[in-house]
């Protein structure tokens, strides 16, 4: 009759100080009961121990076997690794994956018997990573490693690689767009870190920032920040050198002059964390040859240059900024003249004071503004189109940004007269590709979107509207006034032309009822504009 059994099972990790490589062994005890709960005492037992990787029902990664004998009180004692190995190599057990392990019993030479399955909960770091020396974990690469793959890498959720050392450099990978206070990558101050306390970050990299905040005073010859080389690194080595120092007198960057990259990452990079193949997107790169970036490079100082520059476009003025509503949409703005306007149609919802825009009773609760439709009466989801808006439900600046506002006619009569006058306007301040028919005279970057217009009209004691001119013409508002003895808004129309290939196209003011009509708005910069004729 078999006897029954079972394990009270205690498992430490041995750590084990040396010069040498730890030892790769874990120390395992149990006492070996029987189903009265009596000690096995003075028994001879073989015990086999079987690592499983992933779960408790998951693959045999390793397996050993030890033959033992029960101490008085029934008590076994052994390290796993010790034992006669039957599969695998507890060197190469990935303890990342989680490590569960599985104990079978034979007694007296009887068959064996399964005790008991446990999961490993604490990582053994120490045979994971190779060696522990003075308290310091050492990792090191395994023979015949490639250099081109890292030796320690962190991943997040999505498994792209967010820091990754290599043989030959270290590499962070940022996100392109933070969803915490945390995001990105930075160094910080030791102090102040309490719940509350404000974080003192010295180097922060964010996708739209990198800054870099230095002590005013250096009490040490390793004061600020420095990137060094992988030789002389001994106590009485010769003094080292630094690819990159900042402080705060100096910013320094030094790459190898020799005439030979003996890795593609050489140099200084600063990517994405998109496309991690062997061939990485660089937003910025120094390196012997060249250096590169990958979006806008913009100075507010001189630029000093001993050498040659070579362009793949034109060389003009800084561009004017993005403007961002009370929403947070985002404009692009263009320098026309002296004038700054915006580059796209308004699309915003409330007052720049965050106010939402009412619905009017005097239109039977008609809605305030209205989103362009298509040919086929589908709205046009793309927002550079913007809304249409009823001149009845603006209040007048408060529409606008704060710092921007609506234009006057005088303002619409000096953009016409900076864009080509009344013959060729049409055509500048028009967005290529957009009309129906072609646009010969050079674009300005008003970038005019044909919206069409909306009319409301009383049908039978209800309002109601018709809408058109959908890739046909478009209409902005200017600001209410008196103008030619009536109060009203002169609304800039641009019309598509009559004869498909006219190579210009008409502008002109039609006097509208502003309070029956919806039309685009485009605002400007709140800068005086000099006074020109009608």
């Amino acid at each position: 009759m078999a006897r029954l059994l079972y394990l009270s099972i205690l498992l430490t990790l041995a750590v084990l100080h040396g010069f040498s490589q730890v030892p790769q062994k874990i120390a395992y005890q149990a006492v070996v009961r029987n189903a009265s709960g009596v000690a096995i005492a003075s028994t001879d037992v073989e015990l086999r121990v079987i690592l499983l990787s992933g779960s408790i029902e998951g693959t045999p990664v390793y397996k050993e076997l030890h033959t033992l004998t029960t101490s008085p009180l029934g008590v076994v004692s052994f390290n796993i690794g010790d034992g006669t190995p039957e599969l695998g190599s507890i060197a190469e057990v990935p303890w990342e994956e989680g490590i569960f392990i599985v104990a079978e019993m034979a007694i007296d030479g009887g068959s064996f018997v399964e005790m008991g399955r446990s999961q490993v909960v604490s990582v053994p770091y120490a045979l994971k990573a190779g060696g522990l020396a003075k308290g310091a974990v050492e990792i090191k690469p395994a023979a015949g490693h490639n250099p081109d793959e890292p030796i320690f890498v962190v991943r997040n959720s999505n498994n792209q690689i967010v820091y990754a050392v290599y043989e030959d450099g270290v590499r962070f990978n940022i996100g392109n767009s933070s969803k915490s206070s945390r995001g990105g990558f930075a160094v910080g101050s030791l102090v102040d870190q309490t719940k509350a306390g404000k974080e003192l970050n010295y180097l922060t990299i964010q996708p739209d920032s990198v800054r870099f905040n230095l002590v005013q005073t250096n009490k040490s010859n390793r004061g600020g920040f420095a990137i060094g080389g992988l030789v002389d690194q001994t106590k009485n080595g010769v003094a080292q050198v630094d690819y990159m120092s900042l402080r705060p007198d100096n910013i320094r960057f030094a790459i190898d002059e020799s005439t030979t990259i003996k890795s593609n990452r050489g140099g200084f990079a600063i990517g994405g964390l998109v496309d991690q193949t062997k061939t990485f997107s660089n937003y910025f790169l120094v390196n012997r040859d060249c250096t590169y970036v990958a979006n806008t490079l913009a100075a507010t100082g001189d630029v000093l240059v001993s050498g040659n520059i070579f362009t793949g476009g034109t060389v003009g003025t800084l561009p004017t900024p993005p403007i961002t509503d009370i929403e947070g949409n985002v404009y692009p703005t263009v320098r026309i003249g002296n004038q700054i306007w915006m580059a796209q149609n308004l699309r915003v919802k409330r007052y720049n004071d965050g106010t939402p825009i009412p619905i009017s009773a005097e239109l039977n609760s008609v809605m305030p503004y209205f989103t362009p439709v298509d040919s086929f009466q589908n709205p046009l989801t793309d927002s550079r189109w913007g809304l249409l808006y009823a001149m009845q439900f603006i209040d007048n600046n408060n529409i606008c940004p704060t710092g921007w506002r609506l234009p006057t006619f005088n303002d619409w009569n000096f953009l016409i007269q900076n864009s080509g006058g009344f013959n060729y306007a049409g055509a500048s301040l028009k967005e290529q590709n957009m009309w129906l028919d072609p646009v010969y005279y050079p674009a300005n970057g008003f970038n005019a979107r044909p919206a069409g217009a909306l009319d409301l009209y009383d049908n039978e004691g209800t309002w109601d509207y018709s809408y058109n001119g959908y890739k046909m013409t478009t209409a902005f508002w200017s600001q209410p006034e008196e103008i030619e003895g009536m109060y009203g808004s002169k609304a800039l129309r641009i019309f598509s032309s009559d004869q498909m290939y006219e190579p210009f196209q008409m502008v002109s003011f039609e006097q509208i009822p502003y309070n029956v009509v919806a039309l685009s708005i485009r605002c400007i910069k709140n800068e005086e504009t000099p006074a020109v004729g009608k």
